[in-house]
């Protein structure tokens, strides 16, 4: 050591600079790749978690003596990235129930002794559990709760209450409307004679989901749009090789009913079927005849009548009426009008049962002679203004080059005289 501190002191100052530097250098990365190696980054296991579950996953990371750390207000949990994998694989086998969902594990164990009713129930809830499980799994959705109205089936009566279902979900991001019918079909499909309309989807906001807005007003619009101007098209294009285009005016106005409309008819049927069927037989003593017995036998049936169900539905965005009106030159005489109507009739498929209307008149008078003569003297001005431009500005160019030239000249010309002037002043003197 002393050796070592002899020769730093036997240096030149330039030389221990050198040497402090290389070594401040070499401490620094020495120490940094220490602190690396002690100090290693954590990564999420868990995120967005309830207080419930946070509170499990804590509890099973202690139990293990693995380090952890929490953000978000205690709902996500990290622990090291290089045992991320691990941990989770060991929680997933401790059979944890993640975001409290219970799913048919219920029935994991067998209680011999559970009534039908229990059975039904933690069904029900088994059920429920599983649902909920599966539409958590969407990446939009962070938290799901599924509750499920199962009426209760009877033996020899037909319940005419419906399943029903809703849902209610905590999203991290806006679900598009083909996402909510797609957890509506999700929920139909899970559950026995579930209706995919009896499936109510409610956001953390109290939002319904399953409101029918499809966008309505503006798809409603682009709809109408669409219809007015084929309609328009088709009379233009038929009434453009009679008159000019200029000279005729049609207006087409369509009336669409969105209405959706579902019909459900049930037929019952004639002949039934016994279900159930009982003999009872009664002892009565004749009240006369003390020793005598009379037997009473009543015979008790249930009998089961099927029924045919109909099921009709009419699709939305069928035409109530048109309305369309059509302004034709002045000069048309009746004859040609009527004609034209039957024409535009046809074209457009009317139908007066529906409450089609059609008006065609002859209103547009003929272009005046005034109103086409006058574009070409606008245009026969243009074209003098034209000609007029070129040789003005070129003169007023060549003016210019001219007065230019002159000062220049002028210019010179002075300059000369004041030298000689100069000149002449410094040989007197």
């Amino acid at each position: 050591m002393k050796v070592l501190i002899h020769w730093f002191f036997h240096l030149s100052l330039k030389e221990r600079i050198i040497f402090s530097s290389f070594f401040i250098i070499i401490l620094f990365f020495t120490l940094a790749l220490i602190g690396w190696t002690i100090h290693q980054p954590y990564s999420v296991l868990f995120k967005q978690l309830d207080a419930q579950d946070a509170a499990q996953m804590i509890e099973k990371l202690e139990q293990a003596n693995i380090s952890y750390q929490l953000s978000n207000e205690g709902r996500d949990i990290l622990v090291k990235q290089n045992e991320v994998n691990q941990t989770r694989l060991k929680l997933m086998s401790a059979n944890l129930q993640i975001k409290g969902n219970i799913g048919f594990e219920l029935f994991d164990q067998n209680d011999f002794g559970m009534t039908d009713f229990s059975r039904k129930i933690n069904y029900q809830r088994a059920l429920q559990g599983e649902l909920e499980r599966t539409i958590s799994s969407l990446e939009e959705v962070r938290q799901a709760r599924v509750h499920l109205v199962m009426p209760e089936e009877h033996l020899f009566q037909e319940d005419t209450r419906k399943p029903q279902a809703a849902v209610t979900l905590k999203l991290d991001h806006a679900l598009s409307q083909q996402q909510v019918l797609s957890i509506q079909r999700l929920i139909a499909a899970s559950v026995p004679q579930l209706n995919q309309q009896d499936v109510i989807i409610v956001d953390q906001n109290s939002n319904d989901l399953t409101e029918l807005d499809e966008k309505d007003t503006k798809n409603h619009l682009m709809l109408k749009k669409s219809l007015e101007q084929y309609l328009n098209q088709k009379v233009q294009k038929l009434l453009v090789r009679i008159f000019p285009e200029h000279q005729i005016a049609v207006s087409v106005d369509i009336s669409i009913n969105y209405d959706e409309l579902q019909r459900e008819s049930i037929i019952p049927q004639q002949e039934g079927r016994i279900t159930h069927e009982k003999e009872v037989r009664h002892a009565i003593q004749d009240k006369m005849k003390k020793s005598k017995w009379d037997e009473d036998i009543s015979l008790e049936k249930s009998v089961q009548f099927g029924t045919q169900k109909e099921y009709f539905k009419r699709a939305s965005g069928s035409i109530e009426y048109i309305s369309i009106s059509v302004a034709l030159p002045a000069d048309t005489k009746p004859q040609e009008i009527q004609q034209i109507e039957k024409l535009i009739k046809n074209t457009i498929g009317f139908n007066s049962q529906r409450g089609d209307s059609i008006s065609v008149a002859a209103l547009i008078p003929p272009p005046s002679t005034k109103s086409r003569n006058l574009p070409r003297k606008i245009v026969e001005h243009k074209k003098e203004s034209r000609e007029l431009f070129l040789p003005i500005s070129g003169s007023l160019l060549l003016l210019c080059f001219i007065v230019i030239v002159l000062r220049q000249i002028q210019y010179r010309r002075n300059r000369h005289l004041l030298l000689k002037d100069l000149i002449l002043w410094l040989q007197e003197n």
